[in-house]
C-alpha cells in the first residue's frame, strides 16, 4: 500500500480513513491502494486547529480505480485536557 504523509500520523491513519470509506463508499466492497497527505494551510494560518488534504486511492467493486480527495481539520495537539 502506498502512504506519502507529511502530516500528523496520530490523525491522519489507515484506520480513519477506512472507517470514511465505510461511511463515504455505498459498498463496503473496495480495496485501498494508498494515500497521499500534506498540509492543508501555511504555517501559523491556522491556531486552533491543524488542515490536511488528503488523496485517497481506491479499487472499488467493478475494478474501477478512483481518487478521492478530501479535506481533514483536527485539533491542535495539547497536553491540556478541559473537562466540563
Amino acid at each position: 500500500m502506498k502512504m506519502d504523509r507529511e502530516v500528523r500520523s496520530d490523525i491522519v491513519s489507515i484506520e480513519l480513513i477506512k472507517k470514511a470509506l465505510d461511511t463515504y463508499l455505498e459498498s463496503r466492497d473496495y480495496e485501498l491502494i494508498g494515500f497521499t497527505s500534506h498540509p492543508g494551510t501555511l504555517k501559523g494560518d491556522n491556531y486552533m486547529g491543524d488542515l490536511f488534504t488528503l488523496e485517497v486511492d481506491v479499487r472499488v467493486g467493478n475494478g474501477q480505480v478512483k481518487t478521492l480527495h478530501w479535506m481533514v481539520k483536527t485539533l491542535k495537539p495539547s497536553k491540556i485536557l478541559i473537562h466540563w
